[in-house]
């Protein structure tokens, strides 16, 4: 064997080792980080020249990102925007148009959840700490893993609050899911609309990332329809607050 060859061959060797130590996840549940309250919101529904949206946010669809070649629009950046506070899931659909070039009413029609989450002041002021991370999964687009790192996004410190576990200090955050459901269902479809979701805090301790996920024993679910439990919001204030 070439000196060539054998040295190509240790740099693989040493790049696969490098990269599975990069990406070590280590996963596990704590009260760093939970839901305190959850609800249903306003409705949103795109606004195209096509069309005039009944919604209470009419998103102006020639203002997201576009993508004619994949017939795909994605309205994410503008809704985290136009809200001041971040999106934790896509806000995107289907792209048409119409003989005449008009963009027709893509399929992003649903409700805002309005989340406020409670963090430990101690975990978001650690130098560790990187952000916070999000599961959502809906009917229609299935599971969705998303991540909000803390110095690049919108994730201000609503109040300091103290917690009932040890009289712990916690900052509440605000941030929101979209919860779709396909045009043109109508209002008694079970695909109208289900969200279930978990967040976790994620921090970083050279090679392993750590995610501390939100200690419930199952996904947190909103529905519209009684086929889900039609459970449109809670609040766990008195659960996880002091007075």
């Amino acid at each position: 064997m070439t000196s060539f060859y054998r040295t190509v061959i240790c740099f693989f060797i040493f790049l696969s080792f490098n990269i599975s130590s990069v990406f070590a996840i280590e996963d596990k549940n704590n009260t760093d980080i939970q839901v305190l309250s959850a609800q249903l919101g306003s409705s949103i529904s795109p606004k195209t020249s096509y069309n005039t949206s009944q919604a209470s946010i009419p998103i102006p669809i020639r203002q997201c990102n576009l993508d004619f070649k994949q017939q795909k629009v994605d309205c994410t950046r503008l809704l985290t925007d136009i809200l001041n506070a971040e999106v934790v899931n896509p806000v995107a659909g289907r792209l048409a148009q119409n003989g005449r070039g008009e963009i027709t009413s893509p399929d992003m029609y649903g409700s805002l959840v309005e989340i406020y989450l409670v963090i430990k002041e101690a975990a978001f002021s650690a130098t560790t700490f990187q952000g916070i991370g999000f599961y959502t999964e809906q009917n229609h687009s299935g599971a969705i893993f998303s991540f909000l790192p803390k110095e690049t996004s919108k994730l201000p410190r609503l109040k300091k609050v103290i917690l009932q576990e040890n009289n712990t200090p916690a900052f509440i955050i605000k941030v929101y899911a979209y919860m779709g459901f396909s045009a043109g269902m109508s209002a008694t479809s079970w695909t109208m609309g289900k969200i279930s979701f978990k967040p976790f805090a994620q921090f970083f301790v050279d090679p392993n990332i750590y995610r501390n996920w939100d200690h419930v024993s199952t996904n947190y679910i909103l529905s519209r329809t009684t086929m889900w439990g039609g459970v449109t919001g809670f609040d766990r204030s008195k659960e996880l607050l002091k007075d």
